[in-house]
């Protein structure tokens, strides 16, 4: 062995505050390690900042005004495993933020008026009973309903 780091090496460095995605396990070892980098760089900012639940799918968009920024929210989520004020074993408490996840991740999205209950899943309309139809086969009753009719 030749030398012992005085520090541990830190695994990534910071990427700048417009980059930031880390998964939570690398965040718990950000915090774990206090590295100085990451800790100088988010101590000095307050802002707004969104946490996604991968396993669930739930969003919390959260906000840091204190002292240290969005260091010291960050250090209390990756301790506690949950954001300030999502409370434990319950979903999140911004309904919009689970609406923008399901048209973003799922790309669906409710339809209101006479099609209140229906939704677009991606290309696939689907009824309220979770009975879909894809687009080339809508397309191909729509032309048959309209020859079947036309003459009336």
């Amino acid at each position: 062995m030749h030398e012992i780091l005085a520090r541990p090496l830190s695994f990534l460095r910071f990427p700048g505050h417009k980059s930031v995605n880390l998964p939570k396990a690398d965040l718990g070892l950000v915090v774990q390690q206090d590295d100085p980098e990451w800790r100088n760089a988010l101590s000095v900012v307050a802002g707004v900042y969104l946490i996604t639940d991968t396993s669930s799918g739930q969003l919390y968009v959260g906000s840091a005004t204190g002292a240290s920024g969005i260091w010291q929210r960050w250090c209390t989520y990756a301790r506690s495993g949950r954001p300030p004020c999502w409370p434990e074993g319950q979903p999140c408490p911004n309904d919009c933020a689970a609406q923008h996840y399901r048209r973003t991740v799922y790309n669906e999205a409710p339809l209101h008026g006479a099609w209140t209950g229906w939704r677009l899943a991606g290309v696939r309309l689907v009824s309220p009973h979770r009975d879909w139809i894809a687009p080339h086969l809508l397309d191909r009753w729509l032309w048959r309903h309209g020859r079947m009719f036309s003459d009336q």
